[in-house]
């Protein structure tokens, strides 16, 4: 069972809106551009995650038409400290088992060919015409010969590969696991990346992660 969750908790907003209700032409909301781009074949679940409050912006059925009746959606009453958090109550509200996978909502590409579960997907600045000072709110990451990863690191410029937003966990418990001995290390009001969760798994419980181009 491969669970595709798309966190949209973020209290980003741009001309009003919440990131993921932006238009997106012609006829379209950035959520679901999205997730036509991953593929909704990838995923036996798709889970979208926001919060009650947005319910007042657009209703659950004005957001199926966008998304589809076979997107479930998974509502928050209250606002969660960072993504790691908002995955973690989605884990739990939804009751998911088996692999994850993890999409910002801010960068669209297609998912590319990925044969791990354990992974992260990212591209090499120094191929793009990019701007440091424009990148460095991004996760930096670095990694060996073999494309494994050796550590991601959240908002310093570490390496010249940054973090693309589609992230691979082989099991939403072991992610569960890890979020709640950070919590218990991190202030109540500090934010947990998922960047924080794939270090602690490489870092303390040895497993690879693969750098997906």
């Amino acid at each position: 069972m491969n669970t595709l969750i798309i966190p949209c908790c973020g209290r980003n907003f741009i001309f009003h809106k919440p990131r993921w209700l932006l238009p997106y032409p012609p006829n379209d909301i950035l959520l679901s551009a999205c997730l036509k781009m991953l593929g909704k074949q990838n995923y036996d679940r798709i889970i979208v995650t926001i919060l009650d409050s947005d319910l007042k912006l657009i209703s659950i059925e004005q957001l199926n038409k966008y998304i589809g009746n076979s997107i479930e959606i998974c509502v928050l009453e209250n606002e969660t400290v960072g993504p790691a958090d908002t995955i973690y109550e989605t884990i739990v509200k939804k009751q998911i088992n088996g692999s994850i996978e993890i999409k910002d909502i801010d960068i669209l590409f297609e998912r590319p060919v990925i044969s791990h579960q354990n992974f992260v997907t990212g591209i090499h600045l120094l191929d793009y015409d990019s701007d440091l000072k424009s990148v460095r709110n991004k996760s930096f990451i670095t990694r060996n010969e073999q494309n494994s990863i050796l550590d991601i690191i959240e908002k310093t410029i570490k390496s010249d590969i940054i973090s693309m937003g589609l992230y691979g966990f082989s099991s939403a418990e072991k992610f569960c696991e890890a979020y709640k001995i950070l919590k218990r290390n991190f202030s109540l009001d500090e934010r947990i990346y998922v960047s924080h969760i794939i270090a602690y798994l490489i870092g303390v419980n040895n497993i690879i992660f693969n750098y997906i181009e």
